[in-house]
């Protein structure tokens, strides 16, 4: 009984054996960051509460300083850039003509496995402590002794809009085809589930069948950032209908899970072999 065999699934750039190919694009590629620099980079952070631990023996007190200078501290603003530069914004409402400055900046580095943020100025360095650091807020804790106490700030930071290096990215990651990407599309299911479908729907054209026609087909097309697969021409073809009844197959897939790059969903090219054997 006439049958096909597929032959193999894969995800493959044809000019390039190793590392990203990035096709469809003229935009400058970000500089790689870890996923916790990723989010630091990728918001602007608004301070949202400042609360005060006073270290005594035996004893902690606890002064809520954001109550104490109510909306002077409310729209202070911290930009981390990717390329290692901050900017802390103090807001309008806490400048006047009198302050010393309405800014400053520094670089900033993230360091033992991520849980300390360093942030260096020409004043100084300052060490905080990640308490939490994930797109719904940032909670810093900043150590300070002075000759008679020890105590710490425990700062909260809220994201308040997306940062230019996140704009850029996402524009990037619109515009541009990867082949491959960190994380590649997979069928709902995996690779099993997708041979499954297409022994399945897949036919053997009756002219093909009819002249003893064997080979293979190869199929390219794009997983879309939401998961549609689209774009699809047959790049290596077998002929005597075999082209079109791949095509048809692949074009009746329902939604993949999209590939990925640097965690966000990005289009991926997929290479598709299909071998008819009688």
């Amino acid at each position: 009984m006439p049958r096909y065999i597929l032959f193999s699934l894969c995800i493959f750039s044809a000019l390039s054996s190793c590392g990203k190919k990035l096709y469809q694009a003229a935009l400058p590629v970000a500089p790689a960051l870890s996923s916790a620099e990723e989010l630091l980079a990728s918001y602007v952070w608004k301070e949202s509460s400042v609360i005060a631990y006073k270290l005594l023996s035996g004893d902690t007190l606890v002064y809520n300083i954001s109550k104490q200078f109510g909306n002077t501290d409310k729209d202070d603003l911290s930009i981390f850039r990717e390329d290692g530069t901050f900017l802390f914004e103090e807001g309008q409402t806490k400048h006047t003509p009198q302050s010393a400055q309405k800014y400053y900046t520094g670089t900033w580095q993230l360091r033992t496995d991520e849980k300390e943020l360093i942030l260096k100025t020409t004043h100084g360095s300052d060490t905080y402590q990640i308490l939490q650091l994930d797109s719904s807020q940032m909670v810093l804790k900043l150590f300070v002794k002075n000759e008679k106490n020890i105590y710490y700030y425990q700062l909260t930071y809220i994201p308040i809009a997306k940062s230019a290096y996140c704009e850029q990215k996402e524009l990037l990651a619109k515009n541009s085809i990867y082949t491959p990407a960190d994380q590649q599309p997979q069928y709902p299911g995996g690779y099993k589930k997708l041979l499954a479908f297409l022994r399945k729907k897949q036919q053997y054209p009756p002219e093909a069948r009819k002249k003893g026609i064997e080979g293979k087909v190869v199929v390219q097309f794009v997983v879309s950032p939401e998961g549609v697969p689209g774009q699809f021409r047959v790049v290596e073809s077998l002929g005597y209908g075999c082209d079109e009844a791949v095509l048809q197959t692949c074009q009746s897939m329902g939604r993949w899970q999209p590939g990925k790059l640097a965690g966000v969903p990005v289009p991926v090219q997929v290479t598709l072999p299909i071998v008819f054997k009688l």
